[in-house]
């Protein structure tokens, strides 16, 4: 059934503070819309923050880990106008970034700021690297050690969603609380094992980013992590199966091609994207998703369908009639989504 509205769809906010303020005057309306969507994945990191999860955390604050590729393919843009965006974000203040590995960076986005902020006495904005994510206010002085410690105050002032999750004073009531906590949601070191055993399995074909999406998604617990990884190479197996049904496919070399990660990119690269999706849409609309087990299912064999497709499609010519029967072997009539 056709969607005659835009209820149930997932949004990502455009802060009109961005073209108000004339503090922001001159950054581009591409880097303003980059910005709104790593301040949504801010949000999300923050959220599975909140829930015990330290992955997307470190004694810099909450970051994230948006590659240039995936906003290349969000955007549309070049990877050189990815990284121009993102230079003006960084001397706009709204971002800081710092390498991962050889191929990533930690984005820590940065709170925009208001006129008040702008108007606002011996006040720095200013992100400082060595924050850490548990400091605690202090009261101000006229010596320099008050200054950097009314920094520190700021800093955690002008994020709501920081304040919300990470900034707490550290009363004895707090820190009973946090051991509380830390005790109900500290895997076993025989689940910690099991888990590290289960992404050691799959890494020869899906990747590390794809395996932390899966941790994400099943708060670190381990049958739920097994549970998604099999789901993956379920909704694989059916797309195969329908794929390899007809003799045109089964014998062909771009019919095996098509249905492996090893030689599919839009398979390889696309699940960890897919993943981030799923995460999202049931991040905002948990209580709308009636079976959650099945709407993951259904996402990943439309997704695992759509990556099949298009590999056949732009890396091999095919006929019209080819591809029409190509979309009836992949499709199913079952919805995407089964939201109420």
């Amino acid at each position: 059934m056709t969607n005659t509205t835009n209820e149930g769809l997932v949004f990502t906010p455009l802060y009109e503070e961005l073209f108000y303020n004339t503090r922001y005057k001159g950054l581009s309306a591409e880097a303003k819309l980059l910005y709104s969507f790593y301040y949504k994945r801010y949000k999300l990191s923050a959220h599975v923050y909140s829930m015990g999860n330290t992955m997307y955390a470190d004694k810099n604050g909450i970051f994230i880990v948006f590659s240039n590729e995936e906003a290349t393919e969000l955007l549309g843009y070049s990877n050189r106008k990815i990284t121009n965006l993102k230079n003006e974000l960084i001397n706009f203040g709204l971002i800081k970034t710092k390498r991962c590995g050889l191929y990533h960076l930690k984005i820590y986005v940065q709170p925009i700021q208001t006129d008040d902020d702008n108007n606002s006495d011996n006040d720095n904005s200013s992100y400082k690297d060595d924050s850490n994510l548990d400091n605690t206010k202090r009261e101000n002085s006229n010596n320099t050690k008050a200054e950097k410690d009314n920094t520190n105050k700021q800093n955690m002032r002008n994020s709501k969603i920081y304040n919300k999750y990470i900034y707490t004073k550290d009363t004895e009531e707090t820190k009973q609380r946090k051991v509380k906590t830390n005790k109900n949601r500290n895997l076993s070191n025989f689940e910690k094992q099991a888990l590290e055993s289960l992404k050691n399995k799959v890494s020869p074909i899906l990747s590390l980013n794809a395996f932390g999406r899966i941790s994400v998604l099943a708060q670190g617990q381990y049958e739920k992590a097994k549970w998604l990884v099999d789901t993956i190479f379920k909704a694989k197996s059916q797309i195969e199966s329908r794929l390899l049904s007809s003799d045109k496919w089964l014998y062909s070399q771009e019919g095996n091609e098509a249905i492996r990660f090893e030689t599919n990119n839009f398979l390889a690269r696309g699940v960890e994207s897919a993943l981030l999706q799923i995460t999202e849409i049931i991040y905002r609309q948990h209580k709308e998703i009636k079976n959650i087990k099945g709407f993951i299912y259904v996402y990943l064999r439309k997704f695992m369908s759509s990556a099949v497709k298009k590999y056949l499609i732009q890396n091999f010519e095919l006929s019209e009639d080819t591809i029409l029967e190509l979309d009836k072997l992949v499709s199913f009539k079952k919805p995407v989504q089964s939201i109420g």
